[in-house]
């Protein structure tokens, strides 16, 4: 059973595509002040912090970002302080 040349060529470029692209698939990055929630089947596996991280492409997906910046509310005070100085 002679299989053609150009066949098995095709093959082996099919699935050297698919193994570049899943191995690329897994690396991603994050910013200075965010993080990442990553689940493994559905369920929580770690908090990925700043830099180049890997997942595993299908095992794992991001759940959820989460930003570490300082949260102020939008308003300012406008009361003073009561100081008395005596």
């Amino acid at each position: 059973m002679d299989v053609p040349q150009g066949l098995v060529f095709i093959f082996y470029m099919f699935v050297a595509f698919f193994a570049i692209g899943t191995i690329l698939k897994g690396f991603f990055q994050m910013r200075t002040a965010e993080a990442v929630v990553i689940q493994r089947m559905g369920k929580f596996l770690r908090v990925a912090t700043a830099g180049i991280n890997f997942k595993l492409p299908w095992l794992e997906q991001i759940a959820g970002r989460i930003d570490l910046r300082v949260q102020q509310p939008p308003w300012t005070s406008r009361l003073k302080p009561k100081t008395t100085f005596s």
